[in-house]
């Protein structure tokens, strides 16, 4: 019989350690964009250490896509059924920042005070100026057009060069948008009808390799795609993009959502993820810019160096909502018969946005 008692005390015992295991284990959930299979499988091998490092953790992770990935965010915030963790571009961190759904956190980096406490950055990109080795070119640029969020990062680095250095970088923004941003936008027209070609992102990268457009801005995707033509880069300002790491306020693991997102966004983890994902960019610290990983070819270094002399556009809240109205005004700008025309297209587009900038927030989304 006291047999018996004691494996009745041994299972209940057990059954009693299982169960206070259960309750004690902490569920993360993070939303994040790395949406392509192979992106997504890096991503869960990353998070898969990250809960062999911290036994009781466990990360529920969900893609999102880019098409409706901010809708959906902006709905789970207003039902209260947000993650604990949320991936998202620093464009587009200002909007959600705005709307008080983010928790303070230490700053991890000396850049991670562009986002006021509110989250960390994780890894940086841009688009750097390609120059293909071997004429005859057809065309001496390429510019991109019809592509949402491609438009301006192709576009802006040419104005600038074009004679408006100052066109988006400072807020309000409509304030830059002055005559040297219509004496800009003449010349890229000019140089498009008679030199260059207006066409989507991907048409332009294959003319590229084609060897059809001699400069063209374009991204790190196209390393290894370029290597075989001896293609170079020219480093120049270009904008810097970053991934952003934010905590709900409302998170229900607090403490251990933060150390998710430190833990991410630290550099060897960084270091490691855009190895894995080169569309990833490279981490965000000073050790970047000597790390060997990132210097691999000239065509890497040529990206590195672009990044160096990047900057950072101004956070606004209303960036979601003028970036369509400038890369319409851009593309309507390549197709003006006039000079005159221009002009107006310009006039409108800041009458636009200047109203918007006008408009204040309540808070939730709309």
């Amino acid at each position: 019989m006291w047999r018996v008692k004691w494996a009745l005390l041994i299972i209940a015992a057990a059954v009693g350690c299982t169960s206070g295991s259960e309750r004690r284990e902490h569920v993360i959930t993070l939303w994040h964009f790395w949406s392509e299979p192979a992106q997504e499988l890096v991503l869960d091998s990353l998070l898969q250490r990250f809960m062999r490092e911290h036994p009781g953790v466990r990360v529920d992770a969900t893609a999102l896509a880019w098409s409706d990935g901010k809708q959906k965010l902006q709905m789970a915030f207003n039902a209260g059924t947000q993650p604990d963790v949320i991936h998202l571009g620093l464009d587009w961190f200002a909007e959600f920042h705005q709307a008080d759904v983010f928790a303070t956190c230490a700053p991890l980096h000396t850049d991670d005070t562009l986002l006021q406490g509110a989250g960390r950055l994780w890894v940086q990109n841009c688009r750097a100026l390609l120059v293909h080795p071997h004429p005859p070119h057809r065309f001496e640029l390429g510019l991109a057009v019809q592509d949402p969020h491609n438009v301006l990062k192709r576009a802006l680095p040419f104005l600038w060069e074009f004679g408006a250095p100052d066109f988006m970088m400072r807020l309000p923004i409509s304030t830059t948008m002055d005559n040297s941003l219509v004496q800009a936008l003449r010349k890229l027209r000019d140089t498009v009808q008679q030199w260059g070609v207006a066409e989507p992102s991907r048409q332009l990268d294959d003319r590229w390799l084609r060897g059809e457009i001699h400069y063209l801005w374009s991204g790190p995707w196209m390393i290894p795609r370029a290597s075989a033509l001896h293609a170079t880069v020219r480093p120049q300002r270009s904008i810097r993009n970053a991934d952003v790491l934010a905590l709900s306020r409302n998170a229900a693991n607090r403490i251990m959502a933060d150390s998710l997102t430190q833990w991410l966004a630290a550099y060897q983890q960084a270091r490691w993820f855009c190895q894995h994902v080169p569309d990833a960019g490279v981490p965000i610290a000073e050790a970047v810019w000597t790390d060997s990983l990132f210097r691999q070819t000239h065509l890497h270094a040529g990206f590195l160096e672009t990044l160096r002399q990047s900057v950072y556009l101004p956070i606004s809240p209303h960036a979601l909502q003028t970036e369509p109205i400038i890369e319409t005004m851009i593309q309507a700008s390549l197709r003006a018969a006039t000079a005159e025309e221009v002009s107006r297209i310009a006039a409108e587009a800041r009458n636009k946005i200047k109203k918007i900038e006008q408009i204040e927030s309540g808070g939730r989304f709309q």
